[in-house]
């Protein structure tokens, strides 16, 4: 498959990119320049926000096409911090070696 031929599969009416108002996309250039972020903020997120982000989620590759994910929006603080706590606990017991190994 060429360059021109996977950009076709890019589709402009999809609603995350209307959201952000995208226009002409380079597959590969987006791909390419994919990065994991953990700087986050406190600003709160809306729902017409969230909305196309998780469509786009939502339609992201996955083993087998079987999307095993589920999503929650967490608003509360104090359950977020929870949760972090949570996570980092157990990256340290467990996840941690596993991504050394």
């Amino acid at each position: 498959m060429t360059r021109d031929q996977a950009a076709r599969f890019y589709d402009e009416t999809k609603p995350i990119a209307r959201a952000f108002g995208v226009t002409d996309r380079d597959l590969f250039d987006v791909v390419g320049r994919q990065r994991a972020y953990r700087d986050f903020s406190d600003t709160p997120v809306s729902d017409d926000e969230l909305a196309p982000l998780l469509d786009a989620a939502v339609h992201a590759p996955s083993a087998e096409n079987r999307q095993p994910w589920e999503f929650v929006i967490v608003r509360d603080a104090v359950t977020r911090a929870a949760i972090g706590e949570l996570t980092k606990r157990a990256w340290e017991a467990h996840g941690r070696a596993f991504s050394e190994s």
